[in-house]
């Protein structure tokens, strides 16, 4: 398939894509119970367009990856250059596993995980780096989430992942979140 776009138009769960190396620009929304894979040898870049420019605070919503279905698997990827937050964890996101990606180059977070009703259940992210984050740019009060955010998060487990150069927390627990 040509795009992300493509592949997320006839995705169903339980389908797993590999996607090959290459620049895919903006970025996507996987539908639920669908794995994302790097081909092997491969890293495909999902990369914002953002080029450091000034921002205002409302500038900074851009998401690359959005994760509001449950079980969606992301592993492999390079996430860069987004006005915004590299991956983005909302309400329906439960069970989300990312692995083996690398994030950088973003303005407000690297991954933000945000539940604004009931808590989002059963991240785990493992073996990613994540770096250069919201050090990027110039802005104008634009909240800064730091690398990792989790708020109203439970269950939510990070290991072998390293965190560096970023503008905020390495990893906030925030409110409402347990077993983080």
């Amino acid at each position: 398939l040509p795009t992300l776009k493509a592949a997320v138009d006839i995705a169903r769960p339980g389908d797993v894509f590999t996607v090959y190396g290459g620049v895919y620009p903006g970025g996507f929304k996987p539908p639920a119970g669908t794995t994302w894979q790097a081909a092997p040898g491969e890293t495909p870049v999902i990369d914002g367009d953002w080029k450091g420019q000034k921002m205002a605070g409302a500038d900074a919503k851009a998401v690359a990856v959005l994760i509001n279905r449950p079980d969606v698997t992301l592993r492999g990827f390079e996430i860069r250059n987004v006005a915004g937050n590299g991956v983005a964890v909302g309400d329906g996101g439960d069970r989300f596993l990312m692995e083996n990606c690398v994030i950088h180059h973003t303005v407000n977070g690297g991954m933000n995980a945000n539940g604004t009703g009931t808590p989002i259940t059963g991240i785990t992210i493992r073996g990613c780096h994540v770096h250069d984050i919201a050090l990027s740019g110039i802005w104008y009060e634009t909240p800064v989430n730091g690398c990792f955010l989790f708020k109203s998060c439970a269950g939510v487990l990070v290991e072998d992942t390293l965190i560096e150069r970023g503008h905020g927390e390495g990893i906030a627990a925030g409110s409402r979140s347990r077993n983080v």
